[in-house]
Formats: structure tokens, C-alpha cells, sequence
């Protein structure tokens, strides 16, 4: 069952790590499998100090200075046993690859890099092993689906994590893409643990971690049938990222692209109502859909019925599935769990 973390998370722990009281972050204060993590957008209201930090910091973010919008965002942290079967050999293998051997992946939204198109994506997440990373991807990729480790895991930090702790990874990750040719990642990333102290946030103050990050990379794209490549520059992104035993999130993380801020993210912090969840291993997509849909996996299988009752489809293999919807015609359709009567109303419109 997935765990919606809100306020507190679970198996937290605060630990005095010298005289001074800092606190540490530990591999339990971070996501592992079925947690569901929950964030909110936030505006700055003023110019802030981003590089302001030290020992024994207060860093104030009251409502003069951060204004926390209601809207939430729903993230789960999939067991890698449910992530599409095609994933799956190269994170939760570890025998064969123990770096790489990963505790959940997160699904992320539909994106493209010049001509390739990267769908039914998820990032593999390790937090294990005195490391939390990012271990690689798997997505459908021009209707493919791959998979492919990052050659060195991309180290968001190691645990515990203390002040003045610091480090780095350089990871590259390749895709061979039939029919295509090559896309290729690079991703250069630094962080210190650069303050800790106190955060008053929403009229409550938490004891805090403050991490500085610094990446940079680029994407690759081969197009075999035209002799072509292009390598495409990241721009450099600097993440300020304050971390407290009291959530899996980041306290408040603020993110600047070439010195500008472009995104503000807290704890949820403020009532919310409207959730946005990104991509439901739980449930069928895309939806609409027009030529093929992804359905998960089931322990008993799937039926879809047409708006009129009639059964269009059974699958009684448990492992995700694509149905191909080419023949269908265009309307309502409702997926139904053949143990547990869950159900999904479908639209398919071509």
C-alpha cells in the first residue's frame, strides 16, 4: 500500500551530531518505496540573499518573504517491482549490478530532445549504501521502450549527511534507439552541505540542513540515416535545497537556471486541496488515447468494457501491457480489475 507522507514521514530521526546542534540526515529521513511524496509552489515576494549561509544560520522565509500557493503536487515512489518489466533488469539486479540496484523510481511527465520523443519515463532512485542518487532511466523512446544505467550514478549526496559534508559524480547515460541512431546524457554535479541552523517558514521554525548544488551536462542526439549529430549545452543550474528531519521533501528547495530562479518548491506546509499527480503507475495511459495504451500491472489481469458493457479485451497476464487501440473506434471504455473491481473510465479518440 503507498504511504502519503503530509506532514511527517515516517521512520524520522534527529540526531545531535556535536555540541553545536546540528542535525543529520539519515538514508530514513529520505523516500524509499510506496511513499508518496507531496510538494507545493511557492513565489518568492522579495529579492533574497540565496548565497547567505554558515554555522548556526536562521534563514527567514515568513509570508513578507515566501508566499506558498495551495495547489500540491502528488509524487509516488514506485517499488521497481512495479515499474514497466522492460526497466526493471538493470534496478533490481544486485548481483549483477549492485550500484545500480535501486530503491524506487519516480515516473516523469512526457518530454523530447530534438526528434526523440521520451514517454512512459521513469527515474530510478538508490537510497542505500551511504548514497542517495539517481541511477538511471527507463522510458519508451519513439514508441521503444529502453532502459540504461547512468554509467556512474548521479550522487545527489551521500548519508548521513552532515555540515561541510561535500561531493561529486560525473554520469553519462546512453540510448541506442532503433531505427534512429544514438541520445546520449551528461551530467556534471557538485554539492556542499554549505549551513545549517534554524528555517522559520509558514510560522514555524525547523531545524535544517542547507545543501548547494551545481549542475551542468549536456544531450546528445545521433541521427543515423541523415550522418548527423548535435550535442545541446544544459544551462548551469544551481539548486539550493534546505533539508529537516521533519519531511522525505526538501523543506524548501529554490532552483536558479543561468542566475535567474525558475522554480520554488517547499514541504506541504499550507492546506491544499487540488492534487496533481504525476504519472499513476496505478492506472491506465495516456487518456485520452489514440493509437496504443499502456495498462499496468494487475496480480489477476484486466477487462475493458465498451460504454454499451461489451468486453473489448481481457488480459489476464499480470505485467504491464500495451493494447493496441488502431481498430477500436473512437468513444468510452471502462478498465476493470478482475480481483478488486478497480476501474478506470477510458477515453480513446483518434
Amino acid at each position: 500500500m503507498t504511504r502519503t507522507l503530509h506532514l511527517f514521514g515516517f521512520g524520522l530521526t534527529l540526531l545531535a551530531s556535536s555540541a553545536w546542534g546540528q542535525i543529520t540526515i539519515t538514508s530514513a529521513n529520505l523516500p524509499v518505496a510506496d511513499d508518496t511524496l507531496i510538494t507545493q509552489t511557492a513565489t518568492l515576494l522579495v529579492e533574497v540573499d540565496l548565497e547567505a549561509t554558515g554555522a548556526g544560520y536562521n534563514w527567514d522565509f515568513g509570508s513578507d518573504v515566501l508566499d506558498i500557493l495551495p495547489a500540491a503536487t502528488q509524487i509516488p515512489c514506485y517499488n521497481v517491482d512495479d515499474t514497466p518489466l522492460a526497466y526493471q533488469f538493470l534496478f533490481n539486479n544486485p548481483f549483477l549490478y549492485p550500484n545500480h540496484n535501486s530503491e524506487y523510481g519516480i515516473g516523469t511527465p512526457a518530454f523530447s530532445v530534438a526528434t526523440i520523443s521520451f514517454e512512459d519515463a521513469y527515474m530510478y532512485y538508490k537510497n542505500s549504501g551511504g548514497q542517495f542518487s539517481i541511477t538511471g532511466m527507463g522510458a519508451s523512446i519513439n514508441g521503444i521502450p529502453l532502459a540504461a544505467q547512468k554509467i556512474d550514478p548521479e550522487l545527489l549526496f551521500n548519508t548521513p549527511l552532515n555540515f561541510e559534508d561535500q561531493g561529486s559524480s560525473y554520469s553519462e547515460m546512453e540510448f541506442t534507439v532503433p531505427g534512429f541512431g544514438f541520445y546520449g546524457q551528461i551530467v556534471d554535479r557538485s554539492y556542499v552541505c554549505d549551513g545549517w541552523g534554524t528555517m522559520t517558514i509558514d510560522g514555524a521554525d525547523y531545524e535544517v540542513l542547507r545543501i548547494r548544488s551545481e549542475i551542468g551536462g549536456s544531450d546528445s542526439v545521433y541521427a543515423e540515416l541523415f550522418s548527423f549529430g548535435l550535442q545541446i549545452p544544459r544551462p548551469a543550474t544551481v539548486e539550493y535545497t534546505w533539508y529537516t528531519p521533519s519531511f522525505k521533501v526538501p523543506l524548501l528547495q529554490i532552483i536558479t537556471s543561468e542566475g535567474v530562479i525558475t522554480s520554488v518548491r517547499t514541504a506541504p506546509l499550507v492546506p491544499f486541496t487540488g492534487v496533481n499527480e504525476i504519472l499513476d503507475a496505478t492506472k491506465a495511459y495516456p487518456n485520452p488515447a489514440s493509437t496504443e495504451l499502456w495498462v499496468p500491472a494487475s496480480a489477476s489481469g484486466w477487462v475493458v468494457y465498451d460504454g454499451q458493457g461489451k468486453t473489448m479485451i481481457t488480459l489476464r497476464n499480470g505485467s504491464p501491457q500495451t493494447i493496441d487501440l488502431a481498430l477500436w473506434p473512437n468513444g468510452l471504455y471502462y478498465l476493470r480489475d478482475i480481483q478488486t473491481g478497480q476501474s478506470q473510465t477510458l477515453i480513446v479518440s483518434h
